[in-house]
């Protein structure tokens, strides 16, 4: 592996604690791949730890589960006792928080990269994972996998399903997984609200878009709240599943993509959303709220519906809402309907296998010794790590109580007063990710979880994730024609929307706002998708 330049500095893409590198892009007709060190082979004995030792570089986004504590994973006590039992040196690079697709097209224009590469290579860099593959990024990882990570093909021998998702059109697998492991780890962000408000106005969790209606007016008129929804980036796109589609690509119940802005129902979602505005019931600030705003409000009672994850904005908001009101108590709510006793068609939700970047762990093309590498990536499919990176270190984080792990009181009650979630951060992978599979005991423990238990249960049901697109391949040629189309479509997209809402356009325009779109290209675009789903569906 090359070593890393220092020029990138001046750019200002400085990495927690050791600089940020950046690689060139290289196109190639067929997969790269790296150097090949080692002399494992099938069925070769083997345990942990590595006796021979060695060290990897890894680069990752920022996590914030760990980072409100810790500067650079590695100083967090799940990578130190990682080190210990797989015997293997771990250096973690992390661009800033926020920063890391920039900072990985910078690596990816000086051609300098790590060992172990984490990212969101399928809706993050143009092409995907095959682009990924083809220029020379990260190697493919077919015979690495039957040779040195025996704990990943049992599990994918054991599910076709993740098997299928994590290759390529032409079979290449690219990535070592997460994988979420239950139907219930599928739904862990959604709509939220002030539960201990509900219960003092009489209502239920709200089950039809018209309830939801009739709670923020009561909200709004008896609880006070200036701005009864708020949300970060203004986010409403909740509210458009009533309408029986998605807000973007998403598959229909005949099996083909659509995209929403196209579809009849969300003409009626921007209308709704213009009426609630215009009443007071949304944010006046709506598109101008980040993450902080949004915690503020929902906290300090300014709003009482907002959305965001469990881990990332439930659970923490509950607990800084309750160092001021005792009975603060937040909830997610069932998916949505427009009629009373329908069954929800579409919601919030995760494949077993997404496309967020901590499902994606590749090894590069400049990793000096892959085999330890991917001995090191395996180590999350064995016993040993699905234990450390669900649950933690037993005798700290957990113990276990009838053969069942269980969270000590360090993590379910921390006399700090942190939440569950960034307590855990330092010691476990369960919320935030990597290569493993998640166990669904991570959400069944604590006094904090109980909410968190109730929205898994009722945010939605598995039927709604046929809809989800899966993770798909792109040629190079549809890839960068995708990129160009939807780069100025998902643009119009976001300003057009923000003004119908805002009240600043008229809705007499809309059908020019269709013509104008299909005129963009989203029709092909949607074309291109259809033609890559089939591919997929054929693999």
């Amino acid at each position: 592996m090359k070593k890393f330049n220092l020029w990138l500095l001046v750019f200002g893409f400085i990495l927690i604690g050791m600089p940020v590198f950046s690689a060139a892009q290289r196109d190639t007709e067929a997969p790269a791949t790296g150097p090949v060190v080692g002399s494992g082979a099938p069925g070769a004995p083997f345990s942990y730890p590595i006796t021979s030792g060695g060290r990897v570089t890894y680069w990752q986004q920022v996590q914030g589960v760990w980072a409100s504590n810790f500067s650079n994973l590695g100083h967090t006590p799940m990578a130190q006792r990682l080190m210990q039992l797989t015997g293997v040196e771990i250096e973690y690079l992390h661009p800033p928080a926020g920063t890391q697709v920039e900072a990985f097209n910078l690596m990816v224009a000086s051609g300098e990269y790590p060992d172990i590469i984490q990212f969101n290579f399928h809706t993050s860099f143009p092409g995907g994972a095959t682009r990924a593959l083809n220029d020379g990024i990260v190697i493919p990882l077919n015979d690495v996998i039957d040779r040195w990570a025996p704990n990943l093909r049992a599990f994918l021998n054991e599910r076709p399903d993740i098997d299928r998702s994590v290759r390529t059109d032409d079979g290449y697998y690219y990535t070592f997984p997460f994988v979420r492991g239950h139907d219930r780890l599928l739904f862990s962000s959604g709509p939220i609200i002030r539960k201990d408000w509900l219960d003092d106005l009489g209502f239920d969790l709200p089950r039809t878009l018209d309830e939801v209606y009739r709670i923020l007016v009561a909200f709004r008129d008896i609880k006070g709240a200036s701005a009864p929804y708020t949300a970060a980036g203004g986010a409403t796109g909740q509210f458009v599943y009533p309408f029986g589609q998605e807000g973007a690509f998403y598959v229909d119940d005949d099996g083909r993509v659509r995209h929403g802005a196209l579809e009849p129902g969300y003409r009626r979602y921007l209308e709704t959303m213009a009426q609630w505005y215009r009443e007071g019931l949304l944010d006046r600030d709506l598109f101008s709220v980040n993450a902080a705003t949004a915690t503020t409000k929902i906290t300090t009672g300014v709003s009482g519906i907002s959305a965001g994850s469990i881990n990332a904005q439930m659970m923490t908001w509950n607990i800084a809402g309750r160092r001021t009101d005792p009975n603060f108590t937040l909830a997610m709510f069932p998916a949505l309907t427009l009629n009373q006793g329908e069954r929800p068609r579409f919601s919030n939700g995760d494949l077993p296998y997404g496309t967020n970047t901590i499902s994606m762990t590749g090894i590069s093309t400049q990793c000096s010794n892959v085999e330890l590498a991917a001995r090191f990536l395996d180590f999350g499919y064995t016993h040993d790590g699905h234990m450390l990176f669900n649950f933690g270190i037993e005798g700290t984080t957990y113990t276990m109580v009838n053969g069942v792990p269980t969270y000590t009181d360090y993590i379910l009650n921390n006399p700090q007063g942190i939440s569950m979630a960034n307590i855990l951060g330092g010691y476990a992978l369960a919320g935030s990710g990597g290569p493993f599979v998640q166990n669904v005991g991570v959400v069944d423990q604590g006094i904090d979880q109980y909410e968190a238990v109730i929205a898994r249960d009722t945010i939605t049901a598995p039927w709604i994730l046929r809809h989800k697109m899966p993770i798909i391949s792109l040629t190079p040629a549809e890839s960068s024609e995708l990129a160009q189309i939807m780069s100025g479509v998902n643009t119009f997209i976001s300003e057009r929307n923000a003004r119908y809402i805002l009240g600043t356009e008229a809705f007499s325009t809309y059908d020019n706002y269709m013509a104008t779109l299909r005129s963009m290209g989203l029709p092909r675009a949607i074309e291109i998708q259809n033609a890559a789903l089939t591919r997929f569906n054929r693999r």
